[in-house]
């Protein structure tokens, strides 16, 4: 019994350090299943970087939009004017941000060889079409509920 549990406790140990080794070469299994050299995951990380940084400020904005158009539309009288000015500015952050986004993955498409970017792109249609289905089950697996 007990070289059974310190088998088991070598396994562990071994399979923790093939991790941990992993994270610090900072490979994630996206990369990993991509087959990305260091060039490539630096350049993906500095992209990634920058694309969230002005994705969270477009969304910062559209936020602050959206409660000020909630508080003009709340007004006891309301005025049009300002209510379309308001619509029209979150239409505009609407509109960066979906330009963000197709940059974004124009640059990607950039760094990816055309074989990894393909990959890339199966995978995500994957993820969907399972988030969908899991939906249509009526299961929430980021929450781990059923």
């Amino acid at each position: 019994m007990k070289k059974i549990i310190l088998i088991l406790m070598v396994l562990v140990m071994f399979s923790a350090t093939s991790f941990a080794a992993d994270i610090a070469l900072g490979k994630s299994k996206f990369e990993k299943s991509l087959g990305l050299n260091t060039e490539q995951t630096e350049k993906l990380q500095a992209h990634r970087e920058q694309s969230q940084k002005i994705t969270k400020e477009l969304r910062d904005e559209l936020r602050a939009k959206h409660k000020a158009l909630a508080k003009a539309i709340g007004q006891k009288t309301i005025d049009q004017a300002e209510v379309n000015q308001i619509a029209a500015e979150i239409k505009d952050l609407q509109g960066k941000m979906v330009d963000q986004k197709i940059a974004s993955m124009l640059e990607m498409k950039n760094i990816l060889t055309e074989e990894q970017f393909k990959k890339m792109q199966e995978q995500k249609e994957n993820r969907k079409g399972k988030e969908k289905e899991d939906r249509k089950q009526g299961t929430r697996k980021s929450q781990g509920i059923k």
